[in-house]
């Protein structure tokens, strides 16, 4: 059963009724789902979903809410907020007008998968009980069939009934063979699994050490390697499974890692191979309060099983307290107990015989204290409250502390804190921010802009002015920037030199398209400290959006540039440059571009057919520092960065222009180069730019007088300006056609002419040598 065809096939339609954009949403939202991409997921989905609903396409809208649900609910966990979607695409997707459409199997994993993420092994039975009935309305020939079969497996796992898992392993191999279909890579993560939890490591190693999965992405790979490093704890290979297991940030992208990642390190921890030190234990302190905030409470549970472990072996007192009461309140989300209790009373008895008689460490000074390196924030809490009760009402000792139960997850007790210090100690100002950072934070901001306005600022101190309005602004700068120009013109008066200000000012005004305003304060910047080279350059950011030409010859030739009259450099010193910028498709890209003045780049790469947007000439202006080095050296002595290339890359920041070009595909058989060179200068003339896109490796084949011939293909792309003749250039090649041996085609060109007679016999040399456009 191939449940990709008639996704290939609806494609294939969109992209040939023009649809092209739709048409590659369909195809890349799988692609981003698989290597964790939630951000691009979203962005897609949230694209394509309205368009299904206004086409009435419920297949593909069955298609894409299962690839979000696959993304945010089997690899990020969001288990939370996603049941209700997961139950409402069940429903839709088993309607008598989509019960036909594959994916509705897919849509019986995501359910299954959502309950196990919220507590595997408390709805162990009720998972048991909906992938055997899914099971049941399919074969081995489906691809479903081993996904849906995965969670069946798991499921019999959290119940512990290994004896099954054994029995369906043997039942699903041979329906496979019934089909002429294996176990593919990603079920084989399942067989690892079960063969590690039943302690056959050998018979895990064997399918794990060498799995791979060309469609898994990035995400399998970490799944796998997190795989590996579990059988290799249980192998006590302590060394090797260090190596294989990624890093911490590596893991955070996506919480399906998280519970694996803390056993692995947990584990590596009691072994003496990793330190068990405060990182280590306020990383898995961090992945439970994740896995919590996204409703994965079996698994939050037991990453703060290990995380309480590894705080008894250190007699770290306070965070094993934050983790137990952490449990308590997982414990009462759980479906079913299932020992949980046990757990939590076990380690409360550990915890209880912990001796807890530890004097505090006492300091002369507040500054010495702080600059002690505690080995525990047991120790650590402990001196604070010592030296508090010295030196009541310490800014510093107070923000130390409030940091260390923020890092405790102890957000009400830093929360009381601060709304004591700040009610009992009004003339620090840090507490402004502190306690204002707080309150945001527990109450939100219409709760927080009430509660402290940005009208009425007479007789409050200008720190405090200062330290209020970044919290608003911070809080608008995303979603309301005209609101946080206000906030920031609020302040201004009262610091009205400030460069730090005015770097926001002008930052906030060229987000908003107010270059000239932006400028202005550039200029008072430069004004104020004209030795500060990184001003004049952030000038020229401003003066090249605002096309302040004048301005720009003058602080460009002011930094030793040659820059004319009309901002631009002379024609011959104009550098090739690389420019990063976030395509249409949402993936940060590296453009070719010339550098045509300070800060001013003019892109030279060509893009394929089939994108959005032809980006060949647009204007992009760029942030002056470079992203690379060229502090490496070729074989011939020439710089170059660390991976090879010979040109700086630069930031983009806003792109100034985007002429309109059209994009035509020449292909055919090459008619050598001497009368490619012709062809070349005749389309340049013409106004058009000329892209040679093939080499010497792409050939082709015919049939000339009953014998198979060959020859060197040609392929290139005409970039036509919105304003080009389009005629002139089928002149141009219709007329190198009538003196050719063999004939090019450009069907795009012909079709948009409309040339049918044209496209007919483009259409009869395109099947005489195979071409395809």
């Amino acid at each position: 059963m191939d449940i990709w065809e008639w996704v290939h096939e609806r494609s294939q339609t969109l992209y040939d009724e023009g649809q092209r954009d739709f048409a590659i949403m369909i195809d890349e939202i799988s692609h981003y789902a698989v290597n964790d991409d939630l951000q691009r997921v979203d962005q897609i989905y949230n694209q394509a979903l309205p368009i299904c609903r206004s086409m009435g396409d419920k297949w593909l809208e069955i298609y894409f809410r299962h690839w979000r649900l696959q993304a945010h609910v089997l690899k990020n966990y969001d288990a939370k907020g996603l049941l209700p979607e997961c139950i409402s695409l069940l429903d839709f997707s088993h309607a008598p007008d989509t019960k036909g459409c594959p994916q509705r199997i897919c849509a019986v994993q995501d359910l299954a998968a959502c309950y196990g993420i919220k507590d595997g092994p408390g709805y162990a039975e009720e998972r048991i009980q909906v992938c055997k009935e899914t099971l049941a309305e399919i074969d081995g020939s489906w691809p479903c069939y081993q996904c849906v079969g995965s969670e069946l497996l798991d499921a019999y796992m959290d119940a512990g009934r290994y004896e099954e898992v054994d029995a369906e392993l043997k039942e699903m191999d041979l329906e496979l063979r019934r089909n002429n279909e294996t176990l593919d890579t990603e079920f084989q993560l399942t067989q690892a699994n079960y063969y590690l939890k039943t302690g056959k490591l050998d018979k895990a190693w064997s399918v794990i050490k060498d799995a791979v999965n060309p469609g898994g992405g990035s995400g399998f790979i970490r799944s796998r390697d997190l795989s590996k490093a579990l059988v290799l704890c249980a192998q006590e290979k302590w060394d090797e499974a260090l190596t294989v297991c990624p890093t911490y940030d590596d893991i955070l992208i996506a919480s399906t890692y998280f519970g694996d990642w803390s056993e692995i390190q947990a584990t590596l921890a009691h072994a003496g191979s990793v330190k068990n030190d405060r990182w280590l234990r306020y990383c898995l302190h961090n992945l439970a309060q994740k896995l919590v905030d996204k409703g994965a409470y079996r698994v939050a549970f037991e990453v703060y099983e290990h995380l309480a472990g590894l705080c008894l072996a250190t007699n770290e007192i306070v965070r094993t307290n934050a983790a137990l009461n952490a449990m308590d309140m997982v414990r009462s989300e759980l479906n079913r107990d299932m020992g949980a209790s046990d757990t939590v009373r076990s380690l409360r008895a550990r915890l209880e015989d912990l001796p807890n008689n530890a004097e505090p460490k006492r300091f002369d000074t507040a500054d010495s204290l702080l600059d002690h390196e505690f080995l525990s924030e047991t120790e650590e809490i402990l001196a604070i409250d010592a030296g508090l009760a010295a030196l009541p009402g310490d800014e510093n000792l107070i923000r130390r502390k409030v940091g260390l139960l923020e890092n405790l997850f102890l957000d009400d007790e830093a929360y009381d804190l601060l709304e004591t210090s700040y009610a009992n100690h009004p003339d620090i100002t840090a507490f402004e921010y502190e306690f204002g950072r707080a309150y945001l934070r527990k109450h939100g901001y219409p709760a927080y802009k009430k509660a402290f306005p940005m009208e009425g600022l007479e007789g409050l101190e200008k720190a405090k002015i200062w330290n209020r309005g970044f919290l608003h602004y911070r809080e608008l700068e995303q979603y309301d920037p005209e609101a946080a120009l206000l906030v920031l013109k609020a302040i201004e008066p009262y610091w009205p030199d400030d460069l730090y200000l005015f770097t926001q000012l002008a930052n906030l005004l060229i987000t908003l398209g107010r270059y000239g305003e932006a400028l202005s304060y550039r200029a008072r910047q430069v004004e104020i400290d004209p030795d500060n080279q990184s001003l004049k350059w952030d000038f020229l950011i401003a003066a090249t959006l605002a096309g302040a030409s004048d301005k720009i010859s003058q602080i460009g030739r002011e930094l030793g540039m040659t820059v004319q009259d009309d901002g631009v450099f002379p024609d011959d010193q104009q550098p090739s440059v690389r420019i990063e910028t976030k395509a249409a498709h949402g993936d940060m890209i590296s453009l070719a571009a010339r550098r045509i003045g300070p800060v001013l780049a003019r892109v030279t790469t060509v893009s394929d057919l089939d994108d959005p947007v032809q980006v060949f000439g647009q204007e992009i202006v760029f942030d002056p520092s470079p992203l690379n080095k060229l502090d490496q050296e070729d074989d011939d002595g020439y710089p170059c960065d660390k991976d090879g290339y010979y040109t700086y890359r630069y930031p983009s920041v806003s792109v100034l222009s985007e002429p309109v070009h059209g994009t035509f595909a020449i292909d055919g058989v090459s008619p050598g180069d001497e009368a490619l060179d012709q062809l070349r200068e005749e389309i340049e003339a013409a106004g058009f730019v000329y892209n040679r896109r093939s080499n010497e490796h792409y050939r082709l084949f015919w049939e000339k007088d009953g014998e198979d011939s060959s020859g060197t293909g040609i392929y290139i792309y005409v970039i036509a300006p919105e304003s080009a003749d389009l005629n002139r250039l089928n002149t141009i090649l219709s007329a190198f056609n009538d003196r050719a041996e063999h004939p090019l085609i450009w069907p795009r060109l012909s079709e948009a002419l409309g040339d049918e007679e044209m496209l007919r016999r483009q259409v009869d040399i395109a099947e005489r040598y195979g071409l395809e456009d």
